[in-house]
């Protein structure tokens, strides 16, 4: 989701500031707690920017997303290390070793029946394949959910239900700013940790949850340039 058919929504001057913010950050303090830091950043940023456009600006149609409508969470979620780091962080912390080995379970079968597949098998067949952090239809870790999830949004939420059906259908209306603004936020990531020699992505959000819990120290292997991640998981 950050490059090729996405181009077009990135606004290159965002993608770039954040950048910036994300080298002088991590040449401030390389920590675990700095990583934190800094995609809880891209989140606040993308939440003040949406607010400064619609402050402004009239929306024609509110959004039609509500809690409990999980059609857009059966979409394969793609995010940087740092989201990945954080996500993995908030589980580790707050999530009980049951419920952890369940959703390492339900990774492992959602990349299980992806294996072989192109991005455009894994999209035709995406109700088969909900995220394995959607909990009674809500998201589980909703806080710290990676700026790909924050950029889906929908005007029609009987168009979702239909696309998740039928694929094919594809009619979900949405706006383009809110797009812009967080798929922006994720090539400043990107592009920030490529600059400082830090493995970037995209990641696959199952394949990453695998990967944090199997490396106790994978964080700080990261900031020392490791690629701790495995990557590649679905052809385009």
């Amino acid at each position: 989701m950050f490059r090729g058919a996405q181009d077009h929504f990135l606004d290159q001057e965002l993608a770039h500031s954040f950048a910036q913010i994300v080298i002088g950050l991590f040449e401030e303090e390389a920590s675990v707690d700095r990583i934190y830091e800094i995609a809880r950043t891209a989140f606040e940023w993308g939440d003040f920017f949406i607010e400064a456009v619609e402050a402004n600006t009239s929306l024609p149609r509110q959004l039609a997303c509500q809690p409990g409508c999980s059609c857009c969470c059966h979409n394969q979620v793609e995010l940087t290390p740092p989201e990945a780091i954080l996500l993995g962080g908030h589980l580790a912390q707050r999530c009980s070793p049951a419920y952890l080995s369940n959703l390492l379970e339900l990774a492992a079968q959602s990349l299980d029946k992806r294996a072989g597949m192109t991005k455009i098998q894994v999209a035709a067949r995406r109700r088969e394949l909900p995220c394995p952090l959607l909990l009674d239809d809500n998201c589980s870790v909703y806080e710290v959910r990676p700026l790909m999830c924050r950029a889906m949004h929908s005007l029609d939420a009987a168009a979702c239900r239909q696309e998740l059906t039928d694929p094919k259908v594809n009619r979900v209306e949405f706006y383009r700013h809110r797009h812009s603004i967080f798929l922006s936020l994720s090539r400043g990531l990107i592009d920030g940790c490529r600059t400082l020699g830090y493995q970037t992505g995209p990641l696959d959000l199952s394949q990453a949850l695998q990967d944090y819990f199997s490396q106790p120290d994978l964080a700080e292997a990261w900031l020392l340039g490791g690629q701790v991640f495995r990557t590649g998981q679905a052809r385009k």
